[in-house]
């Protein structure tokens, strides 16, 4: 399978090798002054000095030259030239975490307190075979559990290099809050249909509905962590009942909708089938 070469802690053992040049110049510095003289041992010491430290600082250059370079460590989140140009150009596909790691140098990293991970993923682009690519990259601690070995997601791969993957935010995050449902969450028994939709617009019951409980399911839907939002529904001359459903939701959402446990909100539910309901949630 494909991937990409990982430096590996054989590269950061240069550092360790830095002093042995120097070491070996000094350590011969009477012999080799009488052999070639001041002048060239002070040449020949600074070789050493030079090739010391270009031992020493190989794995930092190549530690940090993806920050530098194409987007970097933020190339897999869509930042840098080749990034973007992927999510515009680049073939859909679905990525299977394979597993993920510390870095390829074999250390630990962060940046703004955040860790630089090696990320192997499995792509399916249905276009070559399924192939496998690794990549270091910055993942946020708050979303480490989202890219755990099993994990799928929508991702961009370059048209030119197909080791190159770039999330595909526009499947991570869906349409607009504004009119995803992330606003007015809809509860039913498998999919809303435009037919459910319509019904509850032009028939539907008013009543209200309260969060009773939002509990983490501890999985993800095209990248999202997953909740289960527990509702008690009421409508007029009718017994309160309770009613949820899973939501795939972006954290933030999740957040604030938590904030809103133990309150009601103005709820539409469906005249046919009383799971189905719309809730009127103001974040407000």
């Amino acid at each position: 399978m494909a991937r990409k070469k990982r430096p590996g802690i054989l590269i950061n053992l240069l550092s360790f090798t830095a002093p042995i040049p120097i070491i070996a110049v000094f350590a011969s510095k009477d012999f080799l002054t009488d052999l070639t003289g001041p002048i060239v041992f002070t040449v020949l010491a600074g070789l050493a000095i030079a090739c010391g430290a270009g031992l020493f600082l190989i794995p930092f250059i190549i530690s940090f030259k993806p920050m530098f370079s194409g987007g970097g460590y933020y190339a897999f989140w869509g930042r840098g030239k080749a990034a973007a140009q992927t999510l515009l150009t680049g073939r859909s596909a679905t990525a299977t975490v394979v597993s993920i790691g510390e870095n390829s140098g074999g250390g630990t990293m962060t940046i703004n307190d955040q860790p630089v991970l090696n990320l192997v993923m499995s792509i399916d682009d249905d276009y070559n075979p399924p192939y496998e690519t690794s990549m270091d990259t910055l993942i946020p601690r708050s979303r480490i559990p989202q890219f755990q070995p099993g994990a799928m997601f929508r991702v961009k791969v370059n048209s030119e290099d197909k080791l190159l993957v770039v999330l595909d935010t526009s499947q991570a995050t869906g349409r607009n809050t504004q009119d995803s449902g992330e606003n007015i969450p809809q509860v039913g028994e498998g999919d809303w249909t435009e037919t459910d939709r319509k019904a509850v617009d032009e028939r539907g019951i008013d009543g209200t509905a309260k969060i009773l409980e939002i509990t983490d399911t501890g999985r993800t839907d095209n990248f999202k962590p997953v909740a289960h939002v527990l509702y008690e529904v009421s409508v007029p001359g009718s017994t309160p009942y309770t009613s949820g459903k899973d939501y795939a939701l972006d954290s933030e959402v999740i957040e604030a909708l938590q904030a809103q446990t133990g309150k009601v909100f103005k709820a539409r539910v469906h005249p046919d089938n009383p799971e189905r309901f719309m809730v009127e949630i103001n974040f407000s």
